[in-house]
């Protein structure tokens, strides 16, 4: 899918792929998702090996939206993405959550926004999980490229 705006008229292509999210068992802190079945029109410069995202250079928004099968109605359970630098991961963007609330469980996305120069590794990862019942984790990532 590809979208067009224009800024103080120029005109701008919004590409997006997709990704799907999961990891299984036991999910303690620390633990990161692994990406599948990429697609969409940004897949050219976008790469997923196992629980490793790379971006090419380019301005990204990319999104993390798990899921648990397993929600006990003490789950607090909070995931945040990692950037590389230097060979070392260090957290980036906002937090996203999933907990329980008077209306039924609230979910909100994990999320961060770059703009990068060379190609840059990332990992969404579990930073607060208090149902670690084993357990499908699952979800997708959403990564909006402007070209």
């Amino acid at each position: 899918m590809t979208y067009k705006f224009y800024d103080l008229g120029k005109e701008k292509t919004l590409q997006v792929c997709l990704a799907d999210a999961t990891t299984s068992g036991t999910t303690p802190v620390g633990t990161y998702y692994d990406f599948s079945n990429l697609s969409g029109s940004a897949s050219s410069h976008v790469s997923i090996s196992g629980n490793v995202l790379t971006l090419s250079a380019g301005r990204y928004f990319v999104e993390g939206h798990p899921y648990r099968n397993n929600k006990g109605s003490s789950l607090d359970f909070h995931f945040q993405w990692e950037k590389e630098v230097d060979s070392v991961y260090s957290l980036t963007g906002d937090e996203g959550t999933l907990n329980p609330g008077a209306e039924g469980f609230r979910k909100s996305a994990a999320y961060f926004k770059v703009d990068l120069t060379q190609n840059t590794n990332f990992k969404l990862k579990i930073t607060l999980n208090t149902h670690t019942t084993a357990d499908t984790v699952h979800g997708y990532i959403q990564i909006w490229r402007e070209s």
